[in-house]
C-alpha cells in the first residue's frame, strides 16, 4: 500500500511538473525539480516556454496545495521519495494527504 501511495504521489508530481501555470505553481514546480535533482530522481519537464495543455490555469488554491506538496517533498528523505524507505514513504504519504 505504501508503494501505491508513493506511486500516486510521484504521478501527481509529474503532472505538476508539466503544468507550467502561474507563479505559485511555477515556484512549486521548480522546488520539486530541485529536490528531485538533489535526490537524483529523473523527471521529465515541459520545455521552457511550453504552454502545457494550453487550458491549464493555476488558481491561488492550486498554488497553496502545490506549495504544501513541495514542502512535503523537501522534508522527505531521498530514500522515501525513491520508495526505498517504507517508513519515510509512509510519512511522506501522510504529509501529502494532510495537504488536502
Amino acid at each position: 500500500m505504501k508503494r501505491v501511495w508513493i506511486g500516486v504521489t510521484l504521478l501527481a508530481f509529474a503532472s505538476v511538473l508539466g503544468l507550467g501555470c502561474g507563479n505559485s505553481c511555477d515556484n512549486a514546480r521548480d522546488r520539486f525539480a530541485a529536490r528531485y535533482a538533489e535526490c537524483e530522481i529523473g523527471i521529465q519537464q515541459q520545455p521552457s516556454g511550453s504552454e502545457g495543455s494550453g487550458d491549464a490555469q493555476c488558481t491561488d488554491t492550486d498554488g497553496q496545495y502545490l506549495d504544501c506538496l513541495a514542502d512535503c517533498a523537501e522534508s522527505a528523505t531521498c530514500e522515501a521519495l525513491k520508495g526505498t524507505d517504507p517508513m519515510g514513504g509512509a510519512d511522506f504519504g501522510t504529509c501529502n494527504a494532510d495537504c488536502r
